[in-house]
């Protein structure tokens, strides 16, 4: 295995770590803003979740066009 891969497994796992630690550490404030967001998906029509998801998919992919061309331009390629 090489040293690259090594340290970007235990980079991972570091992150998970402190991912894991973070949600328990705040659980007891996440759940109301968790009550609050299904609540309020419960209110909203699906239709229009799954638009507003579709429109936010969409701009990060044109964003992503528009760096593409930027880097492009510049002569760095992806």
């Amino acid at each position: 295995m090489r040293m690259g891969t090594l340290i970007k497994i235990i980079v991972t796992l570091l992150l998970l770590a402190a991912g894991v630690y973070l949600v328990r550490s705040y659980w007891i404030e996440i759940i109301p803003v968790l009550e609050e967001i299904l609540g309020t998906l419960r209110e909203t029509k699906l239709r229009y979740v799954f638009l507003a998801i579709l429109v936010y998919l969409l701009s990060v992919y044109l964003f992503s066009v528009r760096w593409q061309q930027v880097l492009y331009c510049i002569d760095y390629n992806l």
